[in-house]
């Protein structure tokens, strides 16, 4: 995490269908500055404010929203007053998005943009691929997992400048299905899909085998805590340090994002409902306004403390 400025803290902020949003100053416990854009639509299907993806990078939070329709990316200093990072019908196409150290890098598995200042500047890029992707970044390599016809993993160790891909093909296809993002544990990249199928990497993507599934199947999301990585799944959170055993740790929710890290508090989202913990184990509802659109997404990041939280 960056150096704080004295406005600063460490934010949670929650990105929804409609433009939903709202923030978090104290780890997840209690959620202000509750808003919605547009209200009463079905952001199922093609529609400009579908929820497609939330980062944190240098003091900004962004937001992509659309899909089949004008695209739109925005960011916010606060978690509450947004402007646009890119104008309507700008945002290009985003499944999936991630923020490195220096950049944030949303996009297709074939096209995208990319953003050194924070959303000031874009440029575009095009990483190998076709159809959709899931992106995941971790130790200086963004990953990107094509989805389409001809599956397979592209890398880039240049904040998504350049790009190396290489094909996915037998068993490691069991992972594609209905695929999670990739997440890093101190070196080891993995993969997998919802039923509990894992791929690893031990070289930043450029080789995968499969790993052990996730006893029970049933995954919601995976998450990075320090080096070990967690699988939120029906039967529990499971963890392991490099994707070939897995130890259960206990009951959880069958959370679809998870963020956080020991020191700010762990904060996780099921069916639009906000949860918080401070081991990533043991979690309990937060107190959040419940009406609005569904709530899709979550990011950490260092942010300017707004009113609402008593600045």
């Amino acid at each position: 995490m960056d150096v704080l400025a004295p406005d600063e803290a460490v934010l949670f902020v929650a990105f929804g269908h409609g433009g939903r949003s709202m923030v978090s100053c104290d780890g997840g416990h209690h959620w202000v500055g509750h808003r919605v854009e547009e209200t009463g639509a079905s952001y199922w299907g093609h529609h400009e404010w579908t929820a497609r993806e939330l980062v944190a990078q240098g003091g900004w939070f962004l937001a992509a929203s659309g899909w089949g329709a004008p695209k739109r990316v925005r960011r916010s200093r606060d978690g509450i007053v947004w402007e646009d990072a890119l104008a309507r019908g700008e945002g290009g196409d985003t499944w999936s998005g991630v923020a490195t150290e220096n950049a944030v890098v949303l996009g297709q598995a074939n096209r995208g943009q990319r953003s050194l200042d924070g959303g000031e500047t874009w440029e575009r890029f095009s990483p190998p691929g076709h159809g959709k992707g899931l992106f995941g970044y971790g130790r200086g390599t963004v990953i990107v997992v094509s989805l389409g016809s001809e599956p397979l993993v592209a890398w880039s160790d240049d904040d998504g400048a350049s790009w190396t891909a290489s094909p996915l093909t037998g068993a490691e296809r069991r992972c594609l299905d209905s695929a999670r993002a990739p997440v890093d544990g101190g070196g080891h990249f993995l993969f997998g899909s919802g039923r509990g199928d894992v791929c690893v990497s031990g070289d930043k993507g450029r080789s995968w085998e499969l790993g052990a599934p996730v006893p029970g199947g049933g995954v919601a999301s995976f998450a990075t805590v320090g080096t070990r990585i967690r699988a939120y799944a029906s039967d529990g959170v499971f963890e392991t340090s490099d994707g070939r055993d897995w130890t259960w740790l206990g009951e959880a929710p069958a959370l679809a994002e998870v963020t956080g890290n020991e020191t700010s508090g762990h904060v996780g989202l099921a069916t639009s409902v906000v949860w918080v913990s401070d081991d990533g184990v043991s979690w309990t509802e937060a107190e959040h306004p419940r009406e609005g659109p569904p709530l899709r997404h979550l990011a950490m990041g260092r942010g300017r403390i707004p009113e609402a939280c008593g600045r």
